[in-house]
Formats: C-alpha cells, structure tokens, sequence
C-alpha cells in the first residue's frame, strides 16, 4: 500500500470530519442527537474504507492480469517468431523428432509424477499447509518420477538397441526433467502471487528452449 496516498486519503477524511463538525455547531438552528452525528460519521468512514479497499483490490487485479498477460502471450510470440529458425536449422524429420519427443514427455509428465502440478498449485494455495512443505514434497516426487524414467529409458535402450538413438533418449529424459521443474516452480509461484517472476520466467525458459 502507498503510504503517501494512504496519508492523503486519511488527511481527506479528516478534514471531511472537521467540516462536519463545524457545520452543525455554527448553525444552531440545526439540532441533531449526539448518536445521530456518531452514526453519520462511522457511516462515512465505512463507506470511504469500503471504496478504498474496492479501489485497491481492483488495482492490484489489473497489475496480476497485465502481468500474467505478458507472460502468456510474449511466450507464444517468441514461439511463434521461432519457427522459421526452427524450420531453418533443422530438416523436417529432425523437426518431427523434436516435436515427438516434447510431446512424450508432455505426456509421460501428468503419469510419472502422479499430476503433482495440480496439488503443487492447490496445496501452495491453502494456508493451512507450509509453502515450503509443498516445495519439497514436489520435487521429491519429480525426483521419484524422472528416476522411474531413467530406469525405462536404460531397460529400452538395453532391450531395444536399434531402435531409437540414444541422444535422442537423453535428450528426453532432460526435456522431462527441466519442463517437470519448471511447472512445479512456476505453480509454486503462482500460488504465492508472484507474477512478475513467472512472466519473467516463462519468456526466459521459452527462450532457453530455443537455445537447446
């Protein structure tokens, strides 16, 4: 909260009181109860707090939307301006490989981490649960899961040696391993109202991604 324009506000309803005061003691053919002045003053002070809040609550709401919108929409422009580097580097089937193997791991993230980015967000935001508990337990499964996958990937490239290069497999496990962290980070700060940070954040790692 602006201390300053708290201090403003409050000097207002000061000097709204005062007048107040001043009208009904200088004319004397007013006579109102003493409860009665009471009561109109409490009831402008609500009203002024009411507003206030209102005005604060509404500012605060348009500063996350602006903020959430920057995030979401200037990551899927830098995705959008990307693909001609994308289609300009890689061959078709190097591009297909890529997106099969960012697809299988956005699929295999919801199974091997027991969807622990919904609880992530729903736990973060309860008050009765420690957000640093939530943290930890959180990757503590995202560290359960990715070994889970290691071990498939090892038991696969052992089984089937032919089939799939193993730069390809490693390039999965990492893609599942990065994406899964970033989730679970940016679900933990969302449940802590830090919106900055995750526009911030998600330009950042959509970038990253275009660097790999």
């Amino acid at each position: 909260m602006n201390s300053s324009l708290f201090f403003t506000r409050k000097k207002y309803a000061e000097s709204v009181d005062t007048i107040l005061h001043m009208s009904i003691n200088r004319n004397n053919e007013i006579s109102l109860p003493v409860d009665r002045v009471i009561f109109d003053e409490s009831l402008h002070r609500a009203f002024f707090r009411f507003f206030y809040i209102q005005s604060e609550i509404l500012s605060y709401q348009i500063e996350n939307i602006g903020l959430f919108t920057l995030g979401s929409f200037g990551s899927k422009i830098l995705s959008f301006l990307l693909v001609p580097l994308y289609t300009a580097v890689l061959s078709t089937s190097e591009y297909g490989t890529v997106d099969l193997i960012s697809s299988t791991a956005s699929l295999l993230m919801p199974i091997l981490l027991l969807s622990v980015f919904d609880a992530t967000l729903r736990f973060g935001m309860d008050s009765t649960y420690k957000k640093a508990d939530v943290l930890t337990t959180s990757l503590v499964i995202e560290i359960k899961g990715s070994f889970l996958l290691l071990i498939g990937i090892i038991a696969f490239s052992i089984l089937f040696p032919s089939q799939i290069s193993r730069d390809y497999l490693i390039f999965l496990f990492v893609y599942f391993v990065l994406g899964a962290t970033s989730q679970i980070f940016n679900l933990y700060l969302k449940s802590k109202n830090q919106a900055a940070i995750i526009a911030t954040s998600g330009i950042i790692c959509k970038i990253g991604r275009a660097s790999c």
